[in-house]
């Protein structure tokens, strides 16, 4: 199977690439080079680059879990391998799982769920954010709710954002994702139950136990 770029619309066999042509990026229109297997301007992946789900498993899910796939791995190539179609009551749909390196640590899964059509979820370990009701409208778009996403996760990475469990209340135990501050108010006030963040630093309780409440996600 030949390896191809897409340069402005047109392939090109990158395996006998000729010096005189010029080849540039179909998204962002910048010169490249035939080597190249992301745009280094806009990080978009060139179509020689073998990708983790087949067709035939993206046939099976809407156009917008097909749309945001492209999209979110154009943008984050490396989380391609983490990818997956799953389906489970309102499926097929794709699911991007990134692992924490850190035993006992919950994943990060980006879904393009369909029981909401059109919305993509991200989860950190039981508490999850919907982008189409938790954005502004203005980006409520495919491309704005990526980027919602984006600032969610760059949160998680630098641990200013924290799943947490809150001790249960009169009828239920609240679930979700907080502020580093939110978290330590909770902590101060003796109202937290569990806590996991992506480092492990805010990780609570410190017995191990941080993880039983979700405990089919956690990375032993």
């Amino acid at each position: 199977m030949k390896n191809f770029f897409k340069v402005m619309g047109v392939e090109m066999d990158n395996n006998n690439p000729k010096s005189s042509e010029e080849f540039y990026c179909s998204d962002c229109g910048k010169e490249v080079k035939p080597e190249d297997k992301i745009c280094p301007y806009c990080n978009a992946a060139f179509d020689n680059q073998q990708r983790q789900l087949s067709d035939n498993e993206l046939d099976q899910v809407t156009q917008f879990s097909k749309d945001f796939y492209f999209e979110i791995t154009g943008r984050h190539p490396e989380w391609d391998k983490y990818s997956k179609v799953e389906s489970f009551g309102v499926g097929p749909f794709v699911t991007i799982e990134i692992p924490s390196l850190v035993p006992g640590v919950f994943p990060i899964e980006i879904s393009s769920q369909e029981d909401v059509p059109e919305e993509i979820t991200i989860r950190f370990g039981p508490a999850d954010r919907h982008m189409r009701w938790r954005t502004p409208s203005e980006r409520q778009t495919l491309v704005g709710q990526i980027e919602s996403v984006e600032e969610i996760i760059r949160g998680i990475f630098n641990e200013e954002l924290i799943a947490i469990q809150k001790k249960p209340g009169l009828f239920f135990v609240t679930e979700g994702i907080v502020s580093k501050q939110e978290y330590k108010k909770m902590y101060d006030k003796g109202k937290l139950r569990r806590a996991v963040s992506w480092k492990g630093t805010y990780n609570y309780p410190t017995d191990g136990t941080h993880g039983n409440w979700y405990p089919k996600k956690v990375i032993e």
